[in-house]
């Protein structure tokens, strides 16, 4: 197991999850899995496409604290959306990334994860 620094990077970015789905694809969305690749670094903001790549402030990665937000247009409080996982999701590693699901309707369920 990887033990992260001491110290939080000096560099921090925004990942804003758009998409209810649990894929990764160029589809225009980001989905919750998309950005904690994005967050590992295990997908890079260079294979996103426009649509997806204008949820990202800054550079997401390995080397930076990462917050992942969900967009509360499409993750309404009033009508809470629910992710499907279809397999397990990427571990954030860093230490210092954030999943932040305030002011925004999110379920996640994991039920139907195979691993």
């Amino acid at each position: 197991m990887d033990i992260p620094p001491a110290d939080p990077p000096d560099d921090s970015a925004s990942i804003t999850v758009t998409g209810e789905g649990d894929v990764n694809a160029r589809d225009g969305k980001v989905t919750l899995r998309e950005a904690l690749l994005l967050a590992t670094g295990e997908l890079s903001q260079l294979s996103l496409d426009e649509r997806e790549g204008a949820n990202l402030t800054e550079s997401p990665g390995v080397e930076s604290a990462d917050t992942i937000v969900f967009d509360p247009e499409v993750f309404q409080m009033e009508e809470p959306l629910t992710i499907i996982l279809s397999a397990s999701l990427p571990a954030l590693g860093s230490g210092f990334d954030t999943l932040d699901a305030s002011g925004a309707g999110v379920v996640v369920d994991g039920s139907g994860e195979g691993g």
